[in-house]
């Protein structure tokens, strides 16, 4: 608790102007008429962008968040055994090095909520589950409370409206329970101040491994399906990889069609030989700078993406089915605003999605 104390002193001192205070219930209020747009950011693009790509202090300003109505922070918050928060700065690391400040925490929080999008954050992560701490956590009944009021308090804090969920992967079915406590428990603790539970999604729930309970499902406002991109004997066939998840979530596991939101992978990925110089995976604003592809291309230089026109279908399928909405992983590796506007794929669901609301609103969940 001293950590955490410590850590929102630290923040209140970094504000350049505090944030928004929304009133008690009036968060991001969800409508089974609304298609809602959110992206991911990352801790470590922070310093991606500013430094090792060189865009200096105002990358964000370059950033496409058109149409994005909620950006989660991914990495910033973790759990301690007890259930409290871990920051990134707080505690300081072995090393002493601080990749993601106080400091820069504030200032995307205020140049965002400043600009009208909310903000929300992440909890966990492919490989960043804390040392096995957030297993621990869930299944202790006294630190998963701990850490619901932490979380609540830190969303209070900081004016934020939404916590979402990525534990990849529970390995047992009593991780997978106690996985759907916690987020009970910290639905309960958040949702009278209007903050919204999403969870992470993969494609484990389909091959029968644990993942997500009914318990999960019922507390999440909003269920965030990763299938980014397919894998390479499906690359020909991205719209039925697509479909093939989503009727997973609406067919087999009955999910309300306005909780379901797909996510667009803003990367490429290729299947041969990894090096510094080919990643396994790469930014599409890299993939843009290299080979400049046209909107219907979907491979260059050895790697496969969603292009603008294969992002124009997903949010069109997302759209006609009455799903909750799209989101993307993640903003920063869109191409930057200095570049041509029909290039980015932020830019492409805004356009597809103001053209649909011309014809008219989505369809009512069924």
């Amino acid at each position: 608790m001293a950590a955490l104390l410590s850590a929102f002193a630290l923040l209140a001192g970094c504000r350049s102007v505090p944030p928004p205070v929304a009133p008690v219930g009036q968060g991001i209020r969800p409508d089974t008429r609304r298609f809602r747009v959110a992206s991911y950011l990352p801790d470590y693009a922070v310093r991606q962008m500013r430094d090792l790509d060189a865009y200096g202090p105002n990358w964000l300003d370059l950033v496409h968040l058109d149409g994005v109505e909620c950006l989660i922070l991914h990495g910033v918050v973790d759990p301690t055994p007890s259930g409290g928060i871990a920051l990134p700065w707080d505690p300081v690391p072995a090393n002493g090095r601080i990749k993601f400040s106080a400091r820069d925490f504030a200032s995307i929080r205020n140049t965002l909520q400043a600009r009208g999008i909310h903000v929300g954050i992440s909890v966990g992560g492919e490989g960043w589950m804390n040392g096995g701490v957030l297993a621990r956590v869930a299944a202790d009944p006294a630190a998963r409370t701990a850490f619901a009021t932490a979380l609540a308090r830190f969303c209070s804090e900081n004016s934020l409206v939404l916590i979402d969920f990525d534990w990849e992967y529970p390995k047992t079915r009593r991780e997978e329970a106690d996985y759907g406590r916690l987020i009970s428990e910290v639905k309960r603790r958040v949702a009278p101040a209007g903050v919204e539970i999403g969870v992470c999604v993969g494609g484990a729930e389909m091959h029968g491994r644990p993942h997500v309970d009914e318990a999960t499902v019922r507390a999440a406002d909003r269920v965030h399906l990763m299938a980014y991109l397919p894998p390479a004997d499906q690359k020909k066939a991205r719209m039925a990889y697509l479909d093939k998840h989503v009727r997973y979530w609406l067919d087999v596991r009955r999910l309300p069609r306005e909780k379901l939101f797909i996510g667009i992978g803003f990367y490429g990925r290729q299947g041969g030989a990894v090096s510094a110089q080919q990643p396994r995976n790469l930014a599409y604003r890299k993939l843009y700078d290299a080979f400049h592809p046209l909107p219907g291309h979907e491979e260059a230089g050895g790697y496969w993406f969603n292009g603008v026109d294969t992002v124009t279908r997903q949010v069109e399928y997302a759209w006609k089915l009455g799903l909750g909405g799209v989101f993307a992983w993640e903003c920063s590796q869109d191409v930057t605003l200095d570049k041509p506007a029909g290039a980015s794929l932020q830019a492409a669901i805004e356009r597809t999605i103001r053209r649909l609301r011309r014809i008219g609103p989505p369809p009512v969940p069924r």
